[in-house]
């Protein structure tokens, strides 16, 4: 394995072992590892998306805190998806589907810079008062082009987004609290 984020080794541990490395960014592997977690276990080959379906089954799916209906997010992959013939292979065609969807490709990008921002924080955050003496309430940080500082949006956080266990636990809420704001 080559050498990656220690988040996104973290999040690998939690994936089905794969015979080999996919080959995408760390970026893309951490928002496929979302939605490859969120999926019941598959089995490869896949040949269309209506086989995908009926592995899955019907119903919802949380990925990133979002909960979508899992018929349409496999009716919405692309025909040149498949077939399928590995995990590995899925990953890698997942990846090239949201980079064409680039404010999703971007998230995964700006969604790393804020916590390296953040680097300095230490887990577990059991509430916001908590986050926002880590943060520092007049620190200056960026996010998506914009600077801010804790003090001015620590109200926007719902209270469920408490405890943050970790730095990936913060960069899987960051993301999701990005994409229920409508990106």
């Amino acid at each position: 394995m080559s050498a990656h984020d220690p988040a996104i080794v973290e999040l690998l541990k939690g994936l089905p072992k794969m015979d080999r490395e996919p080959k995408v960014r760390d970026d893309e592997l951490f928002a496929v590892a979302q939605i490859v977690s969120a999926l019941p276990t598959v089995r490869f080959p896949i040949k269309s998306a209506d086989e995908l379906i009926s592995q899955i089954g019907k119903g919802r799916v949380e990925i990133l805190g979002v909960k979508l209906d899992a018929t349409r997010l496999a009716r919405r992959m692309p025909a040149n998806l498949f077939p399928v013939k590995s995990l590995p292979e899925f990953v890698e065609k997942t990846a090239a589907v949201l980079r064409r969807n680039r404010r999703l490709a971007r998230l995964g990008r700006e969604v790393d810079e804020l916590t390296r921002q953040l680097s300095d924080v230490h887990f577990p955050i059991a509430s916001a008062e908590a986050l926002l003496k880590e943060a520092g309430p007049e620190k200056k940080y960026i996010y998506r082009g914009r600077t801010f500082r804790p003090n001015e949006w620590i109200d926007r956080i719902p209270a469920r987004f408490y405890p943050i266990r970790s730095p990936l636990d913060l960069k899987a809420k960051v993301g999701a609290l990005t994409i229920r704001a409508g990106l």
